[in-house]
């Protein structure tokens, strides 16, 4: 049986070592930071990142989202009113073309009434 090779020997390392080496990359580049900017600014950053990720975002996500969909909504409404004028047209057309046959009808009544 072939027995696993040391890191050291040219194998693959495992994803547990390279977790371990990101984690103290992350720790170093903290640890860097904080003394570069001092931690007060460091939890400030910490704080404003939290606060638009988790707080921020989602909200402007929503309210785009709700845009989004108002404006659908709108685009449905504005083809739902068009149609409803031409609809509203069409009926006045045929209700003002009823009138006219009723007054012509009416006019040859007279007429007829006046000729007795």
């Amino acid at each position: 049986m072939a027995e696993p090779k040391n890191e050291s020997e040219g194998s693959r390392p495992s994803t547990e070592s390279v977790a371990i080496r990101a984690g103290s990359e992350s720790a170093g580049v903290i640890t860097e930071l904080v003394e570069r900017l001092g931690l007060s600014t460091v939890l400030l950053l910490g704080a404003v990142y939290f606060g638009y990720q988790s707080i921020i975002r989602p909200i402007a996500d929503s309210y785009r989202q709700m845009i989004v969909d108002v404006a659908a909504t709108n685009k449905f409404l504005q083809e739902e009113i068009r149609n409803n004028d031409d609809e509203d047209a069409q009926r006045v057309r045929m209700i003002t073309d009823h009138i006219d046959r009723l007054e012509n009808k009416i006019d040859k009544m007279m007429e007829l009434e006046l000729m007795k």
